[in-house]
């Protein structure tokens, strides 16, 4: 074998394995540019489908909300979220959405990270008290009827 043959494949073997090495990757930083008091609106949209007698059926629902940033610092930021209309599909008995339309007005305060990741709900005892109430109504209601069917 030719030796400098030998020394060319180990030399590119090497470099190779030298510049992966040697090259660190650079990482780079996207930070929201919210700033306190900036307010979206927001309309989410769920749309359930059914096939009764060979026809499809949709309900859709629809929540609208408002978001608020309230605090920023230079550790992240705290979003007040609060659902301002709802509108519930007559046709589907969703316990969920029945929740979230009773949560309208009530603040949800969020806190997210400076670049934007959820950490937590900051008033979740407050909420969940509030969900547990709600559900506790729910319950009740369904006790009743089904007193009044028997």
């Amino acid at each position: 074998m030719n030796p400098k043959k030998i020394l060319t494949v180990l030399l590119s073997i090497f470099s190779v394995y030298l510049y992966g090495q040697e090259q660190k990757p650079e990482i780079i930083d996207i930070l929201p540019k919210w700033e306190i008091n900036d307010t979206h609106t927001l309309v989410t949209k769920k749309t359930v489908s059914e096939i009764v007698d060979r026809k499809t059926v949709n309900s859709t629902s629809t929540f609208n909300a408002t978001i608020k940033v309230v605090e920023k610092n230079e550790n992240g930021y705290i979003l007040q979220w609060i659902f301002t209309n709802s509108k519930l599909s007559p046709t589907v008995d969703d316990s969920e959405d029945k929740v979230i339309s009773k949560l309208q007005g009530k603040e949800i305060r969020i806190k997210f990270s400076k670049y934007g990741e959820f950490i937590r709900i900051d008033n979740e005892n407050e909420l969940r008290l509030t969900c547990n109430k709600i559900l506790d109504d729910f319950i009740a209601k369904e006790k009743i009827q089904k007193e009044k069917a028997l």
